[in-house]
């Protein structure tokens, strides 16, 4: 005898509640193979950084990171810069805002982590009119975590652009740094630092990790 389920799949020998289950299982797995291209973003040895990773609560100061990711999740547009020296916790708490995001979002398959770098070495070898894929990519991601800023040593206007367009669109980004206010106005323009003091979040981050 058989079973069948809603989408037609049929299953010998089993209940009919089992074989139910099966469109909710393969409905997950797919989920979970669309949000693999987030995770794959994440730098391999930042991974790891999760609110509940008793690793990061050694780091940094987890609940500060909590605000900003219910800050990010809350507030259309929400532009957050992580501040502090190298080594502070900057990219760890980034990341597991950004994982967060991946895990309970609905969008989160679309969400990206970049360098500052990375985006200006796709500006400057990009063809002339065109924009590269990782721009398109990072202008529509639905969460977008930009590490390093300030260590571009070409293409920080796509840099400020980019992040500019994002909070236009309303569309979540966090930037990491151990620029200060005065600084990243001294690189990006006062345009970019004014959207971080009018409408966004900049938090000190004070730990003993990147």
């Amino acid at each position: 005898f058989f079973f069948q389920a809603e989408d037609g799949i049929r299953d010998h020998c089993v209940t009919g509640v089992q074989t139910c289950a099966l469109p909710i299982l393969a409905r997950e797995r797919t989920r979970d193979a669309s949000r693999r291209a987030a995770w794959d973003t994440i730098p391999a040895h930042f991974r790891w950084a999760r609110f509940d990773a008793d690793l990061l609560a050694a780091r940094i100061d987890a609940g500060e990171a909590r605000v900003v990711a219910g800050r990010m999740a809350d507030a259309p547009g929400a532009l957050a810069v992580l501040y502090g020296r190298p080594g502070a916790g900057k990219t760890s708490a980034a990341c597991a805002i950004l994982a967060r995001w991946v895990e309970t979002s609905a969008d989160g398959a679309s969400a990206r982590y970049v360098t500052s770098r990375a985006i200006g070495r796709a500006d400057r070898d990009g063809r002339l009119g065109a924009e590269p894929p990782i721009l398109g990519e990072c202008r529509a991601a639905s969460m977008l975590v930009v590490d390093e800023i300030g260590s571009e040593p070409f293409g920080w206007e796509a840099v400020r652009d980019l992040i500019i367009d994002r909070h236009a669109a309303e569309r979540p980004t966090i930037m990491a740094t151990w620029l200060d206010l005065a600084q990243l106005a001294q690189r990006y323009g006062e345009g970019l630092a004014r959207r971080v003091t009018v409408t966004g979040t900049f938090r000190p981050v004070v730990g003993g990790a990147a």
